[in-house]
């Protein structure tokens, strides 16, 4: 009995240590397996992340030879265009960029003779011309104007629509424009809360624009309710780093809507405490502004969107009652040329023409294709040249792929002397 006891005894000791030496390996093997994992992983990132550097030093030495890369000629034989090539192997994007103010290069092969090594795909768009600055209340770089420029902005540069000696004299103007698109209603903007407050924020002093429409620092220590401890809100009283800085502004911050901010159920509302069934709906104003580029309220048509299209004085007209429809028709034929320029077929809009008898951007050009619909005050405001040298601004979008995975940093840079300073990097993921 006893005998038998003491086999059972043996044996259950037995079963639990293989158990447990089982547990052990398992635990080794399954450490082992997620450490390989990690390895590979970090192997895999590690090359996309020389992808991206090397679509980063690609995109720069494109940067920097465009200013200066010959021009297409009529004369320039193939055997010509062949010798320049073997020269310059991005002689052709160059000249893309140049003339055109964006290109698409990619996706290519890092190393020729290890394509599997992953691909890169780089986009280059010139978005206007400034001058570096630092921000004193953050330490961040910004860009401010850096005078009078040819080329011109995708958006309008926040930072200039106030009456200072680096803004706009006609920041009113442009103001009046972009809440009137946003669907702000007109007596709303003739109180001038959104534009006064903004000047306040925006301007030196602490003296406010105007006594029902400004907001300086008493505005903020004595309207506005704050949580026990928080410190009461101080206009910046300069250039701000981040357009999200609207937000805390009288105006701004009672209609988040104009924003992109929704109320409860989803909709952009210009008023939060609107119960009506069909509240007035206004567009997010962030779509057409900017802190980043631009030296003047220039905008380049050649890539500006519709919606900014849409906000430019003699596009919108201000001397007559807002008409939208015409608005939107004379911003979608300036679209619908640049497309046909760049070889799309199309009938796309009301005063589209079908054809050109000389494809190019010019005042008369835009008089043609819009009917003469367009309003001379847009002359002020509009360009087609790029701005190139000293003070010119990038928009950068970098992927690199590998092996099924990708990588992506988008940037906006500067000309700097003769180097290109990043004023703005986001990687994702």
């Amino acid at each position: 009995m006893n005998m038998k006891r003491k086999c059972g005894s043996a044996l259950i000791i037995a079963l639990w240590t293989i158990l447990i030496l089982s547990a052990i390996v398992f635990s080794f093997a399954f450490e082992a397996k997620v450490q390989s994992n990690v390895n590979s992983f970090m192997r895999e990132r590690a090359r996309l992340d020389r992808l991206v550097e090397n679509g980063t030093v690609i995109a720069e030495v494109i940067i920097a030879g465009a200013p200066t890369v010959s021009s297409e000629s009529e004369d320039e034989s193939e055997s010509d265009l062949e010798e320049l090539e073997e020269k310059d192997r991005w002689l052709q994007v160059k000249r893309q960029l140049k003339k055109g103010g964006s290109v698409v290069v990619g996706p290519i092969a890092v190393d020729a003779e290890n394509p599997d090594d992953g691909i890169v795909t780089i986009e280059i768009k010139v978005k206007g011309s400034g001058s570096i600055s630092a921000n004193t209340s953050s330490g961040s770089t910004s860009t401010q104007q850096a005078g009078a420029s040819s080329g011109g902005a995708s958006k309008f540069n926040l930072n200039m629509l106030y009456p200072g000696e680096d803004g706009d004299p006609h920041y009113k103007e442009l103001w009046t424009t972009i809440l009137t698109w946003a669907n702000v209603p007109e007596d709303e903007i003739d109180k001038g809360v959104f534009i006064d407050s903004w000047t306040d924020w925006r301007d030196k002093d602490d003296v406010a624009t105007s006594t029902d429409g400004g907001a300086e620092s008493l505005y903020y220590e004595e309207e506005i309710e704050y949580e026990k401890g928080e410190n009461p809100i101080k206009p910046t009283n300069g250039a701000i780093p981040d357009i999200r800085e609207l937000a805390y502004i009288r105006g701004f911050r009672d209609h988040p809507a104009i924003l992109g901010v929704p109320n409860k159920d989803g909709v952009l509302a210009y008023d939060p405490e609107d119960k009506s069934k069909e509240p007035l709906c206004v567009s997010n104003i962030l779509e057409v502004l900017t802190v980043d580029y631009g030296s003047s309220t220039k905008i380049d048509i050649r890539h500006a969107s519709k919606a900014v299209l849409m906000c430019i004085p003699g596009i919108q007209k201000l001397d007559e009652e807002y008409d939208y429809q015409e608005t939107s028709d004379i911003a979608d034929a300036i679209i619908g040329y640049r497309k046909a320029l760049e070889g799309e077929e199309n009938d796309y809009t009301t005063y589209l023409k079908k054809s050109f008898d000389e494809p190019d951007w010019s005042w008369e050009k835009l008089c043609e294709i819009t009917s003469d619909a367009i309003g001379s005050r847009a002359k002020e405001y509009i360009t087609w040249e790029s701005a190139f040298g000293e003070g010119s601004i990038y928009e950068l979008t970098i992927i690199g792929q590998s092996r099924g995975q990708s990588h992506t940093a988008k940037a906006v840079a500067i000309v700097n002397g003769e180097e290109l300073k990043y004023i703005r990097w986001q990687e994702n993921p």
